[in-house]
C-alpha cells in the first residue's frame, strides 16, 4: 500500500476544494460568493467587468427578516411566500441592473443568501441563452 500527503486547496468564499494552487486562485477570482469578485459572463456578455455586487445585493429584499425573526412568531410557510413575492418584486430591477447577467444574478442571490429556487431562477438555462446568443454573434463575425 502506498500512502501520499497531497495538499488540498480551499476558496475562501464557498466550500470548493482543489488540488492545484492556480485552478483554486481562478476559481476564487470568480467565485459567486466573492464580493470583489470578476464577472467572465459580464466579459463575454459585453465586454465589462461586472456589476458592483453591493448595489445589486440592496434591490433585493433581506431573507433573515423572513426565515429568522418572524418564523419563530408566525407560520413559516406564510413567510417564506411573503419572502418569495418580494423577491419575484425585485428580479425585474436585478435583471435590469446586471443587464440580464445570469452570473451576476446568481451572485446577488447568494451573497444575499437567497435560496436560489425561491427566485424562480434558473442559472443552467440562462447561461444556455448566453451561449446560444454569443455563439450566433461569433459565427456572424466570420463572414
Amino acid at each position: 500500500m502506498k500512502v501520499r500527503m497531497v495538499k488540498r486547496y480551499f476558496c475562501d468564499f464557498c466550500k470548493k476544494a482543489n488540488l492545484r494552487v492556480n485552478a483554486m486562485v481562478k476559481h476564487e477570482k470568480h467565485c459567486t460568493l466573492n464580493p470583489n469578485r470578476e464577472c467572465r459572463v459580464c466579459t463575454l456578455i459585453n465586454g465589462g467587468h461586472g456589476h458592483d455586487i453591493s448595489e445589486l445585493t440592496a434591490i433585493l429584499p433581506d431573507p433573515t427578516f423572513y426565515l429568522d425573526n418572524v418564523r419563530q412568531f408566525y407560520g413559516g410557510d406564510k413567510n417564506e411566500r411573503n419572502l418569495m413575492n418580494e423577491i419575484q418584486e425585485a428580479m425585474p430591477k436585478l435583471i435590469e441592473a446586471t443587464d440580464g447577467c445570469p452570473a451576476c444574478i446568481m451572485a446577488a442571490l447568494r451573497q444575499k443568501k437567497i435560496p436560489v429556487h425561491m427566485a424562480d431562477f434558473d442559472f443552467k438555462e440562462q447561461m444556455k441563452e448566453v451561449f446560444k446568443i454569443n455563439n450566433q454573434s461569433a459565427d456572424h463575425d466570420y463572414y
